[in-house]
């Protein structure tokens, strides 16, 4: 177990004589310290993109209900963010019932960093960085995997214009019995997060939902929640995506959490939901990376009366990731440090 300092979390246990004096000391001795520790804390991961301004940090108050906190001894400060990045991360929820709005910076020409393990149908497709980056480790891995074969992206970033343009093509097409497309602004696409995916065999373009590509369904089966990728719309979930199956739509959320709707068989509406279940000051989800680290997950849920900048509780020494769910809060995805144990009820 690592060896952190105490949190407010074990000062509130305290008599309540002792806890005063003890905040106080934590205070003085925590001031300039602590905001040392967040900009330390906030660097870069393999499975975490680190969020984080880094002002007006303070000491959270704790939840008096006895017997809910966590045991993490990680300390935690109160960081300032603005309402609105409840609408951006990895984690946001875009259907047909929470739309978006157009990205307006942050997006990265795939065809400058793609790699030789996969094609594109256009060079304008465009990701966001993280995910990029994610798809090419991704890709990289498949063609390894399986002997040279390679994947061809035929979409990715959507604008909002582009999804009105589908969204009326689709309309025309709803007679011969095809899906109707999300309405512009309620795409998955549109997030910067997703790709679609065939494969490319002997000079064809193979859907990855045919008869002839069972095994690498079978590979992303196995392999893409390693890289923080799920299949966005599962073929026994489309009463709650509200989308049909699309066995090439693969979006970012991030390993860790990737991992955890693998293996649980939540698709993304599901798993947001369960989060809501996890708060700051009562249990944390706790899950583990691939490498069996240790993950402390929780949600912080955003007041209706919030429309300015709201004091969102993040670890001070260790990293972590702050996603809006596009909804009604932030979900903390926080690195302990220590190997994952089990939970157990």
């Amino acid at each position: 177990m690592a060896d952190y300092r105490s949190t407010g979390k074990e000062l509130r246990k305290s008599p309540k004589g002792l806890i005063a004096g003890l905040i106080a000391l934590t205070l003085l001795g925590l001031c300039g310290y602590g905001v040392y520790r967040v900009a330390d804390g906030m660097r870069k991961l393999d499975s975490l993109t680190v969020s984080g301004s880094g002002t007006e940090i303070s000491v959270p108050e704790f939840s008096e209900i006895a017997g809910t906190e966590p045991e993490s001894k990680i300390i935690y400060a109160y960081e300032s963010a603005f309402s609105s990045e409840v609408h951006s991360g990895p984690l946001m929820l875009v259907n047909r019932d929470f739309a978006t709005e157009d990205l307006e910076s942050g997006l990265i020409s795939m065809f400058s960093k793609k790699t030789d393990s996969y094609g594109l149908k256009d060079t304008s497709l465009q990701l966001l960085e993280e995910p990029l980056n994610a798809f090419n480790a991704m890709a990289d891995a498949f063609h390894k995997e399986l002997n040279g074969e390679k994947l061809l992206v035929t979409g990715a970033y959507r604008s909002k214009a582009d999804q009105r343009k589908i969204y009326t093509a689709s309309l025309s097409n709803k007679a011969s019995g095809a899906a109707v497309a999300a309405m512009a602004g309620f795409s998955d696409y549109e997030t910067g997060c997703s790709v679609s995916l065939t494969v490319m065999r002997d000079g064809q373009y193979l859907d990855l939902g045919g008869a002839d590509c069972e095994q690498e369904r079978a590979w992303f089966a196995a392999n893409a929640a390693k890289y923080g990728f799920i299949l966005r719309y599962p073929e026994d979930k489309t009463e709650r995506t509200g989308f049909p199956y699309e066995a090439g739509h693969y979006r970012y959320v991030g390993p860790v959490h990737a991992l955890y709707m693998y293996g649980t068989g939540l698709c993304l509406e599901e798993y947001l939901t369960k989060l809501r279940e996890y708060t700051y000051a009562a249990q944390h989800l706790t899950v583990p990376d691939a490498h069996g680290k240790a993950f402390e997950i929780f949600f912080v849920p955003l007041e209706q009366a919030d429309t300015g900048t709201v004091d969102v509780p993040v670890p001070t020494d260790v990293p972590y990731q702050r996603s809006g769910n596009n909804v009604d809060g932030f979900v903390i995805t926080v690195e302990t440090g220590e190997d994952y144990q089990p939970q157990t009820e």
